[in-house]
């Protein structure tokens, strides 16, 4: 484990330090090597962990001496190579302005609790099941240990905007919203769902350095003296963030001019190609783009015509979990049985007591992000999804 300038040995991880062998930690030196795109450390050479794994194919339950099997000097040559290559990277994570964001994430996402599984309800949905194997492969990944869930592990880097994917346990992405219901609340409790409402069109008004108070779709009619349907703008609102096809808006007009000159407002209201030709110079300058956060994307230099839709899921994401891990620290203040279990992209599902509910939908009716600006939410019961 590494301090301020300091190595110490341990057989657990403590959270407030970063950390080198335990990858599940908050401070995880592995993962945030993955997260910047950097070589995986390797404390012991490959050669060596390819023979004892051969000389042991089953595992083996002993602490192996590598000081005594590398000798004294190769091993404290690796042991600083570690150390030094550690400081860099967080060092450059903290150069990138990232730093607070992805502590504050990885440590939500390393303290989500595992629910309570109705196994009754499991069963039926597994035996009825008539979607295939992706529904059922979800249904079986929530098979309890011990009456709970197995952890959950997210994977950071699983996508090129670092939008969540699941790594190991719980298929709570795949798993179809009418299953959900599988999770059971204890006794006095409730299980719900806290989505942010039209999260990324807010996201991109906040960039382009507009408003977003109440409804996303009616503030931008009202900005632009739009006289349109609610969902006309938000058809519209989709094709000029992230460049759909205008056959639909057109159905909806009667008119692919007519289509046409309402998404070109809109790119011009959201700064579409402004936002878009900072991150080209970024790419070009850099090789890489970041996200409003600083955190750098996975987008390839020959993808120029994603970075705007990268930068806004990216940022988003990242968004939505620093709110609900501000949110989460309220809510276990007035809340004793509260209980974040998943995040489901831009949603949160978690425990609250029936007798709190209505307290804690009014605390996270808005949710605010420092710099960035207020999302709407809404909350569900799981049963209603």
């Amino acid at each position: 484990m590494m301090g301020d300038n300091c190595i110490q040995w341990y057989d657990n991880f403590v959270d407030n330090v970063w950390t080198f062998g335990f990858h599940d930690a908050p401070l995880s030196v592995e993962t945030l090597r993955e997260v910047q795109f950097e070589e995986p450390l390797k404390m012991i050479p490959e050669s060596h962990v390819k023979t004892f794994t051969e000389l042991y194919p089953d595992g083996y339950d002993f602490q192996i001496p590598w000081r005594w099997i590398l000798g004294e000097k190769k091993y404290t040559d690796l042991l600083q190579n570690v150390a030094e290559n550690a400081k860099l990277s967080i060092c450059a994570l903290e150069a990138s302005g990232y730093h607070k964001t992805y502590k504050k994430i990885r440590k939500f996402l390393t303290e989500l609790r595992r629910p309570i599984v109705d196994v009754d309800k499991l069963a039926k949905y597994i035996h009825q099941n008539d979607k295939g194997m992706t529904v059922e492969t979800s249904l079986r990944s929530f098979a309890p240990i011990e009456s709970l869930a197995p952890s959950i592990k997210y994977d950071l880097v699983g996508t090129a905007t670092g939008r969540l994917t699941v790594k190991k346990g719980p298929k709570i992405l795949t798993l179809p919203a009418r299953y959900r219901d599988i999770i059971k609340a204890e006794d006095g409790c409730d299980i719900v769902q806290i989505d942010l409402v039209s999260a990324e069109p807010r996201t991109a008004l906040y960039v382009s350095g507009n408003t977003a108070e109440g409804d996303v779709y009616n503030q931008i009619s009202k900005d632009l003296g739009f006289d349109f349907p609610r969902d006309v703008i938000k058809v519209a609102s989709l094709s000029a963030l992230y460049g759909a096809g205008l056959n639909s808006l057109t159905n909806l007009l009667g008119s692919k001019f007519k289509a046409k000159r309402v998404v070109d407002n809109l790119k011009s209201h959201f700064k579409v190609n402004q936002v878009t030709t900072k991150l080209a110079q970024e790419m070009k300058e850099r090789g890489y783009i970041t996200n409003l956060f600083g955190r750098r994307l996975a987008t390839r230099t020959d993808e120029i015509q994603k970075v705007y839709s990268h930068f806004m899921q990216s940022t988003t994401s990242d968004a939505a979990l620093s709110m609900f891990s501000d949110f989460c620290k309220s809510a276990l203040d007035v809340d004793s049985n509260f209980k974040s279990f998943y995040v489901i992209h831009d949603a949160l599902v978690c425990q609250v007591s029936k007798s709190k509910r209505q307290e804690l939908q009014s605390m996270s009716r808005i949710l605010h992000l420092d710099d960035v600006g207020d999302y709407e939410t809404k909350m569900t019961s799981v049963n209603d999804n």
